[in-house]
């Protein structure tokens, strides 16, 4: 079962790269929106408490010069207890629904080598539940832009995520697969 997903991934990225050679000289710092699925690993300290976390996001950009657009960014996620913790939760009578974040951030895109770019966003993380609390929140990262046509394309973006507040953090390394649509 697993190596045929595994397969179906390989095949998947391989004729995405076939797409992407034979649209090579499509730009790709455009304007664009894109809507994709992000997968979550939790990092340092957020190791301690979560196993993984997942959600949506969904991004525009706009470009402002020849390689350089600004984006921004809302999306929707939320992060699973690691077993130990959420065992200990329900034997105190605690809560284990984890509550939902909105990410919202501004920042920008970088893009070189044709398809590649390095990206910065920064901006709230809101949580959502009983409370609503927001934390800072910071995302560097890289990913590949495939365009399939000059309207349509791939986004594959892997990044750091932080979300700071004064009672605490969540950290993360994310990566997230979108489908684009460029527009005027």
């Amino acid at each position: 079962m697993l190596s045929k997903i595994l397969a179906k991934n390989v095949v998947t990225v391989i004729t995405m790269f076939c797409f992407n050679a034979a649209y090579a000289q499509l730009p790709t710092a455009i304007a664009k929106t894109s809507i994709g699925f992000l997968m979550g690993i939790p990092v340092g300290k957020s190791t301690n408490r979560y196993i993984n976390g997942y959600g949506i996001s969904v991004k525009s950009e706009r470009n402002v010069a020849k390689s350089l657009n600004v984006i921004g960014s809302v999306g929707y996620m939320t992060f699973r207890y690691r077993d130990d913790i959420k065992k200990r939760l329900e034997n105190l009578g605690e809560d284990v629904h984890v509550d939902g974040v909105v990410p919202i951030t501004i920042g920008g895109r970088y893009y070189f080598g044709g398809i590649y770019y390095a990206a910065l966003e920064a901006g709230t993380a809101v949580t959502i539940g009983d409370q609503i609390t927001s934390s800072f929140s910071y995302a560097p990262g890289i990913g590949v832009y495939l365009p399939f046509s000059s309207r349509y394309g791939a986004d594959i973006g892997l990044k750091y995520e932080r979300w700071r507040r004064s009672s605490g953090e969540v950290s993360f390394v994310g990566i997230r697969f979108a489908f684009a649509l460029s527009t005027p």
